[in-house]
């Protein structure tokens, strides 16, 4: 796990500690005595995120497990599968996926998905996972499309990725725009 940027809060030492340093039992114990999985600290950190952001794999494996709103909003690592996506944290990616409690399409405040996201960087690892589930044609709020992102942004590695999976090589952007053109 690695890419996740953290920074500290106050009043989140108590209830986070879990995610921060907990390496052992007692972290286990604490969640399956009902510890409070999905709360937030003052700047919307969650266990999840703290966990990793801390590169604590034991434990956000066991906050996925349990009931954890991977999808809470979060000052820390905004979504964690967008944080993954940008990233190019494939280890995370997968991990958010296997679990199944993420939703793939979701959108920022642009109107982007994590594919968008990891297309445009040009993590090409990372927009492969995506694409066994996310639909390769989604548009942001410019209606721009992975594609589009990939041109714009000379990601030759994605964009052979993109067209080998049928990305549409006609779809307009708002400026009426094709991905290629």
């Amino acid at each position: 796990m690695s890419g996740f940027r953290c920074r500290a809060s106050s009043g989140s030492a108590g209830k986070f500690a879990v995610g921060r340093a907990a390496k052992s039992p007692a972290t286990r114990n604490m969640f399956n005595a009902g510890a409070r999985v999905n709360s937030e600290d003052k700047i919307g950190g969650t266990p999840l995120s703290y966990a990793a952001c801390n590169e604590d794999k034991k434990v956000f494996e066991l906050l996925l497990k349990k009931k954890t709103q991977v999808n809470s909003k979060d000052d820390i690592s905004k979504k964690l599968l967008f944080s993954a996506a940008e990233k190019g944290d494939e280890a995370v990616v997968k991990l958010l996926l296997e679990v199944g409690k993420v939703d793939i399409e979701a959108q920022d405040s642009f109107g982007r998905t994590p594919l968008l996201y990891a297309a445009e960087i040009g993590h090409r690892v990372v927009a492969k996972v995506l694409l066994e589930k996310a639909n390769i044609n989604d548009q942001d709020k410019i209606r721009a499309t992975a594609l589009h992102w990939v041109a714009r942004n000379g990601q030759r590695a994605v964009m052979s990725l993109l067209l080998k999976n049928a990305a549409d090589i006609e779809a307009r952007d708002i400026g009426r725009g094709t991905p290629l053109a």
